[in-house]
Order: structure tokens, then C-alpha cells, then sequence
């Protein structure tokens, strides 16, 4: 069954504000980038601060502004004026049909400003003001609320609660020097860098540095220990490359850290195992790393390693073994989505809570993927779930996203329209990147991104 939805596209501008709880200028400029959809980590990079400090900070404005949640944070930047709606749009879907205003195509095409009919202003006025006074809690719900995405072919309700679809336009940019699969990416004050993965001749250490503004590469000191199948994180304004995959084959302990700053390598504390295509994220500034192959087989431990006492612990093991998942930190949540067990892709999609009350479980569960995916990039944007490419069960290149507070998962298009597998991915912001990894066989030396917006549909009111 057909469908069409009404939606009014905007973009958000920060102004300036009535200060009417006193905020000092620090916890305004966290509310800014709360109201924006940022996460704590990306707070503390852009403000040079700890991620606690911020945690600190966000408990001081919810107690000033009588705030529960980040969601009841950005209604009450919206109420105050710190978030302004501008340019509204407009734009009308027909499932199975192409959409008038390309809103959603990965072309970055312009949707036509709205136009009221002349002869029935004051209607139009009224009409408007209904809406204005529904998209104020809609715009606060682009930060943490309910967010449609598209989802299977099939569904054809007409009647729904206004809701949010992520608009994707992607755009080339100027790829790697090296083309790799394998590698690390990771974002440094705003620079991305790509490290290590496998060339077509060799497991590498290659590092390389992109700078947005410029759109320039430029080449950084060379990791010590090549490898691949790794991921990085970024902690105290160093970046740690764990284990990996040697030249040989087998995984390997060998931490190494990195600092931007210096352009030089130093020898990290090994990991209790070797480990190679596992799953990491940074959480409360310590590293979790999930999963990952040992060289033997596919597991399912998980350790946790503290750079202030330089200690690797062994906490909770996954309920299920796997390599090449992805996993993204979502609120004071881990979700470890899809991989491979050694057999088939995988359609699970763990989560761990690191400050759960009991420290030998923290597990649950939270809803499968449609099919089996492993080798993906996964980044998380204003706590939705991306998951570009990678190896599925069914050969689906589809790309696809998820909120936590829903129950499926939604479609992405990528920019590619086949398989795209071992990518690296991260985010500045609101804008995602991936890079590299390998199509039919062919190892890439591209890279795209785009920036997360979002259309919000509403329901027709009645005149």
C-alpha cells in the first residue's frame, strides 16, 4: 500500500539566550552541545575536559534547569531560544515512488521551500502556528527521542505519530594516499586518521591524517608493529591501537599509543591475550574490547584496560563469541552488534552496561539484525546506530541504523551499491565518514561522508 507523508525539513542554528536558571558560561556551552546530540566523549574532546567533568557539569544543569533526561535538556534549550528553527521545508514521500523533493537521496538535492496559498493566510497562520507548536517538541526529540526509519517494504500505515527520518547525502571526498581494509580510523580534534590495515602487498603501519577544512592527506609516523584488523581509541588525547593481526597471520598483544600532537609511537601494556578482529569502545575513559579472534578460535571474552593504573582486567564474557562486530557506546550503554562466530554472520546485538550493580553479568539483550553482518563500520550520531557495509548473510549492501528506544532497525542507502567490507568509519559530529575496505575483491582508496540530517513528519491536522 501506497503511502505519503508530510514533512517539514530544518536545519538548527544556535542563538543567543536568556540565562534565567544562572548557568555559568561552561554549562552553557555544554547545553549548546547537548542540545546539539553530541555524546559526553565528543564533549570532553571539544572542550579539553575529562568525560566525568562533563557528567559533572550535565548533572549541575538537569538539577539548575529541573531536567531528567538529555531529551528534557534540548526541550528547554528550544523553550529558551538556544536552539532556533530556521528555513522551514517541506517535502512529500509516496512509498515505491520517487520523492518530489529529494530530500532523502544520497544526491544532497534541495527540498522546495514551503508556500502558503495567498488567498487563505490567516488560515495558513493558524495552521502554522499548530505546527510550530508541534515541531518545538518534535526538534527537542531529534536529540534522543522517537526517530523513524524506513523501515521493509510492506508497511502501510497511514496513521502515525509525528516522527523523524534521517535525511542521508553523501558526498566523495578526497580518499587515502593507501588504499587498505582492516584499518583503524579514528578522529583527533577534528582530524581523522587512518592506521594500519592491510595494502595489497603487505599488513601495514601506514598513518595517515585528514583535515576536513583543508581536505587534505598527509602522512604521520609509521605504527612500530604493522598490523590489521584492529580498532583505535582515543583516550587523554592519545590513541591506542591494541592488538591485531601480524604479517604471519596471527594475532598479536602488542599494545602501541600513539600521540597527534608529537607524531610518535610508544610502547603501550599488552593485552592478557592476543587478539585480532575484535570490537572496542571507549567508555568513563577506559577501553573495552569485546570478542575478536585469538588465533585459535572465535571468543568471547572481554577486557577492560584502565590507562590511569595501566591495568587490562577480564570482566564479563559476551554471551555469544564472535569476531568482526561492531560495537558503539550509546548513553552509559555498549551495544555489540552482528560478527562472525567462525561459521555464519551474525544477527545478535548485545548490550553491556559497565556500571551495572553486578560486575559478572551486565548483559541483555536488544533487537537482532534482519540478517547476519559482520566487518561493518559502526559509529554512533546523536545516539542512533549506524552500521555502514560489511560481509551480510544475504548479500544485502544496505546500510541500516537503529535507536534504542525502537524496536527494528531502519535502512541507510550507501554510497556504494554492492558489498563493501573490513571499512573503517568514525564521525566529526554530526557527520559520518568511511573509508577504505575492500568491493569485489578490489581494496579501496575512497572515502565519503555525510552530514545526519533530519526530516521531521508530522500528522495532517484536521481544519
Amino acid at each position: 500500500m501506497s503511502r505519503k507523508d508530510i514533512s517539514w525539513c530544518y536545519n538548527f542554528e544556535i542563538m543567543p539566550i536568556d540565562n534565567p536558571n544562572e548557568l555559568s558560561e561552561r554549562e552553557l556551552e555544554i547545553l549548546k552541545l547537548v542540545a546539539t546530540g553530541v555524546s559526553n566523549k565528543e564533549i570532553a574532546q571539544q572542550l579539553f575536559i575529562s568525560q566525568n567533568t562533563v557528567k559533572v557539569h550535565i548533572r549541575n544543569i538537569f538539577t539548575k534547569i529541573n531536567a531528567a533526561s538529555r531529551t528534557e535538556a534540548a526541550m528547554y534549550a528550544v523553550r529558551i531560544g538556544f536552539v532556533e528553527t530556521i528555513s522551514p521545508q517541506i517535502q512529500v514521500q509516496d512509498d515505491g515512488m520517487k520523492s518530489e523533493g529529494q530530500g532523502l537521496s544520497t544526491t544532497g538535492g534541495k527540498i522546495p521551500p514551503l508556500e502558503f496559498d495567498q488567498t487563505s493566510k490567516r488560515t495558513g497562520r493558524r495552521q502554522l502556528i499548530r505546527y510550530l507548536g508541534i515541531s518545538i517538541l518534535v526538534i527537542a526529540v531529534v536529540i534522543l527521542g522517537s526517530i523513524y526509519l524506513p523501515k521493509a517494504i510492506g508497511q502501510g500505515n497511514t496513521s502515525s505519530p509525528p516522527t523523524l527520518t534521517p535525511q542521508v547525502q553523501w558526498y566523495e571526498l578526497a580518499g587515502p594516499p593507501t588504499p587498505r581494509k582492516g584499518l583503524a580510523v579514528v578522529n583527533y580534534e577534528n582530524v581523522l586518521y587512518a592506521i594500519g590495515g592491510d595494502t595489497a602487498t603487505e599488513v601495514s603501519g601506514i598513518v595517515e591524517a585528514y583535515d576536513p577544512q583543508t581536505h587534505l592527506w598527509a602522512t604521520r609516523a609509521l605504527k612500530p608493529t604493522p598490523v590489521s584488523d584492529i580498532h583505535a581509541a582515543l583516550i587523554g588525547g592519545l590513541i591506542y591501537i591494541p592488538g591485531g593481526r601480524l604479517s604471519a597471520g596471527m594475532p598479536t598483544d602488542i599494545t602501541e599509543v600513539y600521540d597527534p600532537q608529537l607524531d610518535q609511537w610508544t610502547s603501550g601494556f599488552p593485552m592478557p591475550k592476543a587478539l585480532s578482529a575484535y570490537s572496542l569502545v571507549v567508555y568513563e575513559g577506559k577501553m573495552y574490547v569485546f570478542g575478536g579472534w585469538d588465533g585459535q578460535q572465535v571468543t568471547n571474552s572481554v577486557y577492560m584496560f584502565d590507562p590511569d593504573n595501566h591495568t587490562w582486567v577480564e570482566i564479563s564474557p559476551m554471551p555469544t563469541a564472535r569476531s568482526y562486530s561492531g560495537a558503539v557506546l550509546v548513553g552509559n550503554k555498549i551495544y555489540v552488534v552482528g560478527g562472525w562466530d567462525g561459521k555464519i554472520a551474525l544477527t545478535v546485538n548485545e548490550v553491556f552496561q559497565p556500571e551495572s550493580s553486578n560486575p559478572t553479568s551486565g548483559w541483555s539483550q536488544a533487537p537482532p539484525l534482519h540478517y547476519g553482518r559482520y566487518g561493518m563500520g559502526t559509529v554512533n550520531i546523536a545516539d542512533i546506530i549506524f552500521i555502514i557495509g560489511g560481509t551480510t548473510s544475504n548479500d544485502d549492501s544496505t546500510s541500516i541504523a537503529f535507536i534504542p528506544e525502537e524496536t527494528d532497525w531502519g535502512q541507510v542507502e550507501n554510497p556504494i551499491k554492492t558489498s563493501w567490507q573490513f571499512l573503517g568509519a568514525t564521525n566529526i559530529g554530526t557527520r559520518l565518514y568511511a573509508l577504505g575496505g575492500i568491493i569485489n575483491n578490489v581494496l579501496l582508496d575512497q572515502m565519503w561522508s555525510y552530514k545526519v540530517l533530519f526530516s521531521i513528519v508530522l500528522p495532517i491536522l484536521p481544519k
